[in-house]
């Protein structure tokens, strides 16, 4: 529903409530599921944030519902690397993907207090441990992607002096340490 080009607005908004929504009482939830299937529901959620960046899907503001929050698998490295103004950036890229870069740092601002200078170099730290990913060049849109394999193979030095393919043969899972999904 989330990724099908035929899903009407109301299939989407009602595929992301079930994987980034608080649970409703009584409903199964995304976590019950993922207990059942025996899959980290962090780490299908971090890979749900790289498929919207992959596919280049932006919100055109944050999720209309509750949302649970960063996951911890990455949340203690997002505030090692750029702190708590990195914690904030993270937080409203996590709740909106595809959020451009005046509206994060001008809601981070508002909500937070940092100025400018202290968003921009937690901003940067972010993108240099490769936690969030951007598109654009003129306009730059953020995603929280976790350890992103696309920009770690950009980022890797060649072996041979030239660029050499690699296959998809890394595990998501993986990236996250180890456990099933």
């Amino acid at each position: 529903m989330l990724f099908a080009s035929k899903s009407s607005g109301d299939l989407r908004r009602a595929a992301l409530a079930f994987f980034f929504g608080k649970p409703a009482h009584g409903k199964v939830s995304f976590d019950l599921a993922c207990a059942a299937l025996q899959a980290r529901p962090d780490v299908v959620r971090l890979r749900i944030q790289y498929e919207l960046y992959l596919r280049m899907m932006k919100m055109s503001g944050p999720f209309p519902f509750a949302t649970i929050g960063i996951p911890p698998i990455i949340e203690g490295e997002i505030i090692f690397h750029a702190g708590f103004a990195g914690h904030a950036l993270a937080r409203e890229t996590w709740a909106q993907p595809g959020i451009s870069q005046g509206d994060l740092l001008t809601v981070v601002k508002e909500l937070d207090g940092f100025n400018q200078e202290v968003l921009l170099e937690a901003l940067s730290k972010l993108h240099e441990q490769r936690l969030i990913a951007s598109i654009g060049s003129v306009e730059v849109f953020w995603y929280l992607t976790g350890r992103n394999p696309l920009e770690n193979r950009m980022h890797r030095p060649s072996r041979f002096g030239r660029e050499v393919a690699v296959g998809g043969t890394a595990s998501w899972s993986q990236l996250f340490g180890h456990g099933h999904g």
